[in-house]
């Protein structure tokens, strides 16, 4: 049974003073997708894969030819938006008065690229030149460590963090989390979006599914403080809820026509007794795992778009492409939220550099018809392509050229 079948309206929004609806006078509407509006074709250029830079350095002209190559390549493959990670690790792809230079870009912490030059600002233009929109990726909470590296040794470099040290827990996974149930938290996250809203000429804001770990954390303090009359898994949830609400009036505030969304995790939740409104899946649920209630945001109009990673091939047994992606067309019925979809890219580029025939991946066969499908989903108004380098992969790109080719004969 489907999301639509028992009715969205039905369902009960657990954190009703979340309500983005009611804005404040001054606030500018958020956007709402037209009838005839273009479909998004969106690429992640994501700092951690190396996407951007393609090798890590300081030289400013080799860090402003990078951005020049993918602006020109998602240009000649049709792509319309860029969502390009600017906060991989609380630290920064542009110049921050909050967070230290990425050694994702130069190679080490803090280190600023030569001649002055600021890749985002630098990549706005670029693309903007190409009519391609381009959305600041960030990663809120996460900030990751080196095998045994100390907390105090990521501090360093990261001067604005150390007043709220100790809301920065350790994880199982071996990284560092700022915990998402501190107001302090939050207030320094939104403080490190708004410089970004108002110093750059970005097109969006956009968060990825990096909520609460999924390997976990020991955030019971701020539950003793905070979750009065909550479990635990619901103050979570109010928690990250907050951040997404607060970024979003943020957003409005700083840039109204600047668009604010998500890519959470492609299950919100399976379908069980408990829960009737689930899908019918059997993975890891974003609503639980990743204390994500994404469902609640879209009630809300917290978000301008909503982008689920559905990261599975068609026939998975536990996580069916066709069951979720209908799934999340219904839940979008009737809502003024976009409603993106994440596609894998990645699982093709790997089969295609593995040559496994047995993979469903193989080629670009199943991207293809994932796309297709999509077009038949009337709330479906586009996709994000996870990521650069695997669009890149010649199988992927010949489809992707295609698809720009047939779409400009149309056009003509």
């Amino acid at each position: 049974m489907l999301l639509a079948s028992l009715s969205l309206a039905s369902l009960i929004l657990p954190f009703a003073a979340l309500s983005c609806v009611s804005r404040p006078v001054g606030f500018a509407p958020a956007p709402v997708a037209r009838n005839g509006e273009p479909r998004l074709k969106g690429v992640w250029v994501a700092a951690v894969s190396s996407n951007y830079p393609r090798q890590k350095t300081a030289d400013g002209r080799s860090l402003a030819a990078d951005c020049d190559f993918i602006v020109d390549q998602c240009a000649a493959l049709g792509f319309n938006a860029i969502f390009f990670q600017v906060r991989p690790s609380a630290d920064a792809l542009y110049k921050s008065n909050v967070f230290p230079w990425s050694a994702y870009l130069t190679g080490q912490e803090g280190l600023a690229p030569s001649g002055g030059f600021d890749p985002l600002a630098y990549i706005c233009q670029a693309a903007h030149k190409k009519k391609i929109a381009l959305h600041a990726w960030i990663n809120p909470y996460r900030i990751k460590a080196k095998k045994g590296q100390s907390l105090d040794d990521l501090l360093l470099t990261r001067p604005a963090l150390r007043s709220i040290k100790k809301f920065i827990l350790p994880s199982s996974d071996g990284n560092f989390y700022l915990d998402p149930g501190q107001p302090k938290v939050r207030r320094l996250i939104v403080a490190g979006a708004r410089e970004i809203m108002q110093g750059y000429d970005v097109d969006g804001l956009h968060l990825d599914d990096y909520f609460y770990p999924q390997a976990g954390i020991d955030d019971s303090a701020s539950y003793k403080k905070y979750g009065a009359g909550d479990s635990l898994e619901d103050f979570r949830r109010r928690s990250a809820s907050l951040l997404v609400k607060e970024l979003f009036r943020m957003v409005r505030q700083e840039k109204p026509d600047a668009l604010f969304g998500v890519s959470p995790f492609g299950i919100w939740a399976n379908k069980s007794p408990s829960n009737p409104y689930g899908s019918d899946t059997r993975g890891t649920q974003s609503y639980s795992a990743h204390a994500a209630d994404s469902i609640s945001w879209i009630q809300a109009e917290c978000l301008d778009y909503i982008v689920p990673q559905i990261y599975w091939e068609r026939g998975h047994k536990a996580a069916d492409y066709e069951t979720l992606a209908r799934w999340w067309n219904d839940a979008l019925e009737g809502s003024p939220v976009r409603l993106y979809i994440g596609m894998a890219d990645y699982k093709a580029a790997a089969a295609l550099k593995s040559g496994n025939e047995k993979s469903p991946w193989l080629g670009s066969g199943e991207l293809n018809a994932q796309l297709e499908l999509n077009k038949t989903l009337k709330n479906v108004a586009g996709e994000v392509h996870f990521n650069f380098d695997s669009v890149m992969e010649p199988d992927i790109r010949s489809l992707y050229e295609k698809l720009a080719n047939n779409a400009m004969e149309e056009y003509n």
